[in-house]
């Protein structure tokens, strides 16, 4: 029995040597998606919008299995037109991401889902004229959320390309008070596809 169990324990031991998974490297991309708004009174539509992402990552992995950690800077876009003067209105959520992603690789495709830990960065927004909202801003949403993210993969040598869905479980935005004493409501919920091309140096 000891003879077998040796022997059971050294094939074992040495197909996880083998399949084992570490990978690191950086990668870029797009974010095309929408700011969801509660202010149809200032909006008259909305539309999709483009925004940056980029950082880095790092893949362990046995058997095919992976965990998948990023650091990552996300722009969350929204186009709207204003009701003010009919002109167009950019806003931007700019976040730190921290995704932790579980998937399996058969091959050179993956597929990968997990939670996504946000934290904002800058709010901006890109108006004319009386489109300007004065308290669009970092105050006024909340500093962190947690969505989450799910796509696939494909590994081509040191080429990494991923699109995944980008989404939050609950509001990003505050309800507040202004000077006048009006209630503005900055409920949005960001979503986006992403898209994105890394390298793997190791």
């Amino acid at each position: 029995m000891k003879k077998i169990a040796i022997l059971v324990t050294l094939f074992t031991t040495t197909i996880v040597a083998q399949a084992q998974m570490f990978d690191l490297g950086i990668k870029a991309g797009l974010n095309r998606g929408e700011l969801t708004t509660k202010q149809t009174n200032l909006y008259a539509e909305s539309a999709s919008s483009v925004g940056f992402c980029g950082g880095a990552f790092a893949r362990v992995g046995i058997l095919g299995f992976f965990v998948q950690p990023e650091l990552m800077f996300s722009q969350r876009k929204g186009a709207f037109q204003s009701t003010a003067n009919q002109t167009a209105v950019i806003q931007s959520l700019n976040y730190i991401d921290v995704p932790v992603l579980i998937g399996y690789k058969l091959l050179f495709a993956r597929v990968n889902f997990g939670p996504n830990f946000q934290f904002l960065a800058g709010a901006h927004q890109k108006a004319e004229g009386t489109a300007i909202d004065p308290n669009f801003n970092k105050e006024n949403f909340k500093s962190s959320n947690i969505g989450f993210q799910a796509g696939i993969g494909f590994d081509l040598s040191k080429i990494s390309l991923d699109v995944r869905y980008d989404g939050v479980f609950s509001n990003a935005g505050k309800k507040i008070v202004d000077a006048a004493g009006n209630t503005i409501d900055y409920s949005t919920r960001p979503s986006v596809i992403q898209f994105t091309i890394g390298f793997k140096f190791l």
